[in-house]
């Protein structure tokens, strides 16, 4: 569930201080209108009660999507000096969470901590991007007789690649064949040489010692 916290905070023309409703925490796997107001960087945006200048409140913003295996932890723009300090804020708030949400946060990989709502909404942009790519990519991978396998979702979005792989067949639990994923990436790229995506994961892994992570068991 998605709820919303009251914040005191001062419009940038000084004027008096007020308190202003924003969204503490979301869910973005239950409501699609709230991905959307991240996804469009107008999410938390306030009026000033006094003079009507539209702002974004100092707020601190915890985004939660299981879905696509993300959380994040939104500090505001002008946090960014003390990195240092709330990126330990994060970790002692996020160990709270864990308390009450273990198990689905077995699943989700380590916490990502933005500066910022354009940072996470272009995390949010990419990984729409990426997801287009990997509906055409299987399509591909289909015709030639491969199925799409999951990679951990946080290995991946770290990259800035797709999240699943072409492979022939698999043991669950088993790591990828690196030799044999190597083989299909270019069978693939050789069908469809406009999946960049999926050549960036070629680079990756043609200088990679070991294959790439698979997602905790239970998460696709």
């Amino acid at each position: 569930m998605s709820f919303k916290g009251v914040v005191r905070a001062q419009c940038p023309k000084g004027c008096e201080e007020s308190d202003y409703e924003v969204w503490s925490f979301v869910r973005g796997d239950q409501s699609e209108d709230l991905r959307l107001g991240v996804l469009a960087g107008d999410l938390n945006l306030a009026r000033c009660a006094v003079c009507g200048q539209v702002f974004f409140p100092d707020c601190t913003l915890v985004y939660y999507d299981l879905r696509v295996a993300l959380i994040a932890f939104v500090f505001p723009e002008a946090y960014r000096g003390d990195e240092v300090r709330w990126r330990a804020k994060m970790k002692e708030d996020y160990e709270q969470m864990r308390a009450s949400l273990g198990k689905e946060l077995q699943l989700l990989g380590e916490p990502l901590v933005c500066f910022g709502l354009s940072e996470l909404s272009a995390v949010l942009r990419s990984d729409d991007d990426l997801e287009d790519e990997v509906l055409v990519a299987r399509y591909a991978a289909e015709a030639l007789g491969y199925r799409m396998r999951p990679v951990q979702r946080d290995f991946a979005r770290a990259r800035g690649l797709p999240r699943m792989l072409p492979s022939k067949e698999w043991k669950e639990g088993a790591p990828f064949d690196l030799p044999a994923l190597l083989k299909a990436l270019r069978a693939l790229l050789k069908s469809n040489g406009k999946l960049k995506g999926y050549r960036s994961w070629l680079k990756e892994l043609e200088s990679a010692k070991t294959p790439p992570p698979l997602p905790p068991a239970g998460k696709r």
